[in-house]
């Protein structure tokens, strides 16, 4: 499971620098590299922008933090570090909706809905309700007669 967490995280930020990259070719707003790459810097929406750099650098620290556990404090000081990705989901969220051009179509708004709803959810279940989910247990055999 870690592993595979490890390699969500990469795709995430993959995609992160694709979108940025897409968005220096943008013909309606050019943006430069130092703009999407400095929070606030933007002329377009600069602090609904600044919410998804700032989203992205998050996501890198996360991302980066797998291979720096023992040197950031061992495994509880890594966990807390991990709780700023439900951050990461919230201000990258945010950004979607505050800056993207297709953020009032039904289409896009029904996005934001099941993915919120998906991640609060589960948010749920791992953070507030794991520990009171129930298990079963197992019978014991009996003896055949």
């Amino acid at each position: 499971m870690l592993e595979l967490h490890k390699v969500l995280s990469f795709v995430g930020l993959a995609a992160v620098a694709v979108r940025g990259l897409v968005l220096m070719f943008d013909q309606y707003i050019s943006y430069t590299f130092r703009q999407l790459s400095v929070p606030f810097l933007s002329e377009y929406r600069p602090v609904e922008v600044a919410l998804g750099v700032i989203s992205g650098y998050l996501m890198l620290v996360v991302t980066l933090s797998f291979y720096m556990k023992k040197q950031i404090g061992g495994p509880k000081v890594w966990r807390m570090l991990h709780y700023t990705s439900f951050a990461v989901f919230g201000l990258g969220t945010l950004h979607g909706i505050m800056s993207g051009t297709d953020s009032g179509s039904r289409w896009m708004m029904g996005m934001y809905a099941a993915v919120g709803t998906i991640v609060l959810f589960l948010t749920y279940v791992r953070v507030l309700g794991g520990r009171y989910i129930p298990t079963r247990r197992r019978r014991p055999e009996t003896p055949a007669a």
